[in-house]
């Protein structure tokens, strides 16, 4: 045993934080909307007044609804105006991130944990 070669780190951009993230568990379609979310931003940083941003707004809407259907509430948002539902999409979002970074740093003390157990006489990798 002993031998773990070390990891580099790495800048990643939006996309390749996103395919990092949603091969973790390709059942937590919250990725989907936040792809969605992502390319309305990039739509309106770039084009105000683009024929794309209606489609766009409905992908996220849509994507949205498939989300938190069920969830307390879900029907009156959906009267509510474009600018409320994205606010709550990006709530949605970030409540979702939220636990997948502290279901990550978990994971990554149980990695330590076990690294610690199997290599002893190595130094112990920072957290």
């Amino acid at each position: 045993m002993g031998s773990r070669r070390p990891i580099r780190r790495v800048t990643h951009y939006m996309r390749q934080q996103f395919i990092i993230g949603s091969k973790y568990d390709e059942s937590m379609r919250e990725w989907e909307l936040i792809a969605a979310i992502n390319s309305l931003r990039n739509e309106l940083a770039h084009k105000l007044e683009s024929p794309e941003r209606e489609k766009k707004l409905r992908r996220v809407k849509e994507l949205y609804f498939r989300e938190a259907a069920g969830l307390e509430g879900i029907e009156n948002i959906k009267n509510e105006s474009d600018t409320t539902i994205l606010c709550c999409a990006c709530g949605h979002c970030g409540g979702f991130l939220a636990k997948f970074e502290a279901d990550s740093k978990a994971l990554r003390h149980m990695v330590h944990t076990m690294d610690r157990q199997i290599n002893p006489d190595l130094r112990a990798f920072e957290l």
